[in-house]
């Protein structure tokens, strides 16, 4: 698999923390908000955003888009100043999925101006795809990128699809096992499309379930970029992500969390995001490399707070100098206190005053000491 994928003028590497503003359905089915949040995106510093193709018909029975039902979680105004709010200040709201994936629909003509629109601004732009039909808009609108997610693994017809337009694939690996990664991998690999990033992420709450191990597995495993799709606006996996050797991380954004729409609540608000993107850039290089590699700082520290041998009270030439004589003070701008038992035995042949520097031209060894 390819470890370095160029879209635009980003290019996904080990190097540096790609990230994706994962728009899904915070964008409301509207157009004007798309724009918004191409913008804070841009303004905030992200590298891609995505949002998610819908066309029920596709995706579920006639019947099921009635019987099954959604249940997610809306902020009440209170709520709507920070992310650690109480748990009184949130509800949740439940309606069958055909009502929530009905309003998330946009038209071609509405998808191909938002597309128009990131290429004015040199944005990259990718979505999520998850039937035929998506397939067929993404030709129209040429994304830059694809995504695929955690339950389209048992779709080979659609992998194929999608990896047939050569773009870069993004896919979520929540609830699938070894094998199924491997044959769609494989899929990849007879697509001859081998700009492929693996994505980790989990649908519980269960710390013990989250396994964030996988990261650096899926990269032995496969040899490949991998990522992590962050469920919600919590940030402390994604700091363990990067720590782990994630190439990408997928963050939720919103508009305005008590916007009450399917993920609004779980997820960063424009500041909030621009923020996020800030740190975990950094935390990214922060990781640094394999090894034991000191900064530029700390070897400028060294200088100051490093120990050099001194003379710990008046020596007077001729004197034999012994332990107690000698002390190792801050400053490393002389002989290093690892040297000390070189000079103890040896004659001073000059005065040393209390606290100065003691020096190989300032003693003389007796015969038969360590040179």
């Amino acid at each position: 698999m390819d470890k370095c994928i160029q879209i635009r003028d980003k290019v996904i590497s080990e190097d540096e923390l790609f990230i994706i503003a994962e728009v899904g359905n915070q964008f409301h089915g509207d157009l004007e908000t798309s724009k918004k949040l191409v913008d804070v995106c841009i303004d905030a510093g992200a590298d891609m955003i995505k949002f998610i193709f819908w066309f029920p018909d596709e995706i579920f029975t006639k019947q099921a888009l009635k019987d099954v039902e959604v249940t997610y979680e809306v902020n009440t105004p209170a709520g709507h100043l920070s992310p650690l709010m109480p748990i009184s200040d949130i509800t949740c709201k439940t309606e069958p999925i055909g009502d929530t994936l009905n309003r998330l629909q946009m038209s071609y003509d509405d998808w191909n101006e938002l597309r128009m629109y990131c290429l004015e601004k040199n944005f990259p732009i990718m979505s999520t795809i998850n039937c035929p039909s998506g397939i067929d808009l993404e030709r129209y609108i040429n994304l830059d990128a694809i995504k695929i997610d955690s339950w389209a693994w048992n779709f080979p017809d659609l992998w194929r699809w999608c990896l047939e337009q050569g773009k870069p694939v993004f896919a979520d690996c929540g609830p699938v096992n070894w094998g199924e990664i491997e044959r769609n991998v494989t899929i990849a690999k007879l697509t001859h499309n081998d700009q492929f990033v693996l994505m980790h992420c989990f649908h519980t709450k269960e710390y013990g379930a989250f396994n964030m191990q996988t990261i650096p597995f899926l990269k032995w495993a496969f040899n490949c970029l991998v990522g992590y799709a962050s469920a919600d606006y919590n940030s402390d996996t994604d700091i363990m992500a990067v720590a782990l050797g994630a190439d990408v991380i997928e963050k939720r954004i919103t508009l305005d969390r008590c916007g009450g729409e399917l993920h609004d609540a779980v997820s960063l608000e424009p500041d909030e995001f621009k923020e996020y993107v800030t740190r975990m850039k950094g935390l990214k290089q922060a990781v640094g490399r394999y090894g034991v590699h000191p900064s530029a700082d700390d070897l400028i520290s060294r200088k100051k707070w490093f120990r050099r041998i001194v003379a710990d009270t008046d020596i007077k030439k001729g004197e034999t100098i012994k332990r107690d004589m000698l002390e190792a003070k801050r400053g490393e701008t002389g002989i290093s206190p690892e040297r000390m038992w070189e000079f103890i035995g040896a004659t001073a042949t000059r005065n040393i005053e209390h606290d100065s520097d003691i020096t190989d031209d300032c003693i003389r060894r007796q015969p038969g000491s360590a040179d």
